[in-house]
């Protein structure tokens, strides 16, 4: 099934779970645990790396038994390297991002974000990275990975996959593209990862020749229900190594000729996920989610132009997919935070808010399969009359 989804996004050719190829699909619960995985099998393959640099690579599981029982040392997650290791992220990343790396104890830099670029929305810039590398190998740090978005949850800001690629692949520098964002109206979320699925928007794929590991919802974007996120490894049989725990109760006859896909999770045992996105691909079709897809888009841009043509409303970003962020005109922050909370008081829509580099705004993500025309004209008409009465009540 993993196959079948990268094909249909087009992804490298390198993640595909082929008999000759190295890489490994897999469909995990959420993007935070695909997040925490490629985290960890980053962190493995940085503290290989520096022990073979070192000439002190040695068994991967060294066991020393005495009278209390058994110490297991685990050389791929040597502590006293782990302590070295340095991860990057934007400063517009999900805090999932940031969780993962404090459970797997390690620093995370998060890399200023600035505006411009293709999409006028937050992005990290080359010079920015440049200079992050260089200061954190002065003071002793090893980056290791750098956790991209597509996408980004506040405003769908884009990382530059093309720009930061290369200097990626220089430093040796593990990429890993989340490329799942949560916009709640109306009360459905989607992924920018889906929108690969449309020729049209695979220019986001542009740099993915650098990846290693990228992860989308499907329960967002697609008519799939929760939880079902897939994730690519480009080389996830090398990293097995990194996860793999076999103890004699769970060994079996031809272990070595399938995918056992516990190795690339949290859990033991694992849901049949694959089912479900079985049945949306064979009701649906690819040319059917494309369709929807292109109807989020198309709704959104109605809802863009309904904002630019408002005297008491503003974008904040320009409208990326099905997202369009605004806030009120010559307004301060109290005055769009008094906005959101009146519009979702009164129960009709729910907009979830967010705020970049100090200024608040109000998100509204097109995401469902039921949305129409009228849907978004009677949104906009609700969120400008409360606009009306904000203006009103509140003074600049």
């Amino acid at each position: 099934m993993t196959n079948w989804l990268a094909k249909a996004l087009e992804l490298p050719e390198e993640f595909l779970n082929t008999e000759n190829g190295s890489g490994i699909g897999i469909i995990q619960n959420t993007a935070s645990d695909a997040t925490y995985l490629a985290i960890l099998a980053a962190r493995g393959r940085a503290v290989e790396r520096i022990k073979v640099s070192e000439g002190i690579i040695g068994q991967e599981l060294q066991v020393i038994s005495d009278g209390t029982g058994e110490l297991c040392y685990y050389s791929y997650h040597d502590a006293t390297i782990i302590t070295k290791l340095v991860a990057y992220c934007s400063d517009q990343a999900h805090s999932s991002v940031e969780k993962g790396v404090m459970l797997a104890a390690m620093r995370l830099r998060k890399l200023k974000t600035i505006r411009g670029g293709p999409f006028d929305n937050f992005s990290v810039t080359a010079e920015t990275l440049e200079k992050a590398i260089m200061t954190d190998r002065q003071n002793g740090l090893v980056p290791f990975i750098f956790i991209m978005t597509l996408g980004t949850t506040s405003s769908c800001g884009m990382d530059p996959v093309d720009k930061l690629g290369p200097i990626c692949k220089r430093e040796n520098i593990w990429i890993h593209i989340d490329s799942a964002y949560a916009g709640k109206s109306f009360k459905f979320e989607f992924s920018i990862g889906a929108f690969l699925l449309c020729p049209e928007f695979r220019y986001l794929s542009h740099g993915f020749e650098y990846i290693d590991s990228f992860n989308m919802n499907a329960h967002k974007a697609l008519p799939i229900n929760f939880d079902c996120s897939p994730m690519w490894f480009r080389d996830g049989k090398q990293i097995l190594k990194y996860f793999a725990v076999n103890p004699i109760y769970l060994k079996y006859d031809d272990q070595t000729c399938a995918v056992d896909y516990r190795h690339f999770q949290i859990a033991l045992g694992r849901r049949f996920r694959s089912l479900k996105v079985w049945f949306v691909l064979r009701n649906f079709g690819i040319s059917g989610l494309q369709k929807h897809l292109r109807k989020m888009v198309d709704l959104a841009k109605n809802f863009e132009a309904l904002i630019q043509e408002d005297q008491l409303l503003e974008l904040f970003v320009p409208r990326t997919f099905g997202m369009v962020c605004f806030r009120l005109k010559d307004s301060t922050n109290e005055m769009n935070e008094e906005l959101n909370r009146r519009i979702n008081d009164d129960r009709r829509i729910h907009l979830v808010a967010s705020a970049v580099h100090g200024i608040y705004f109000l998100r509204f993500a097109v995401c469902s399969i039921l949305t129409t025309y009228e849907d978004i004209k009677q949104a906009y008409l609700i969120i400008h009359n409360f606009a009306k009465d904000v203006r009103r009540d509140m003074k600049k």
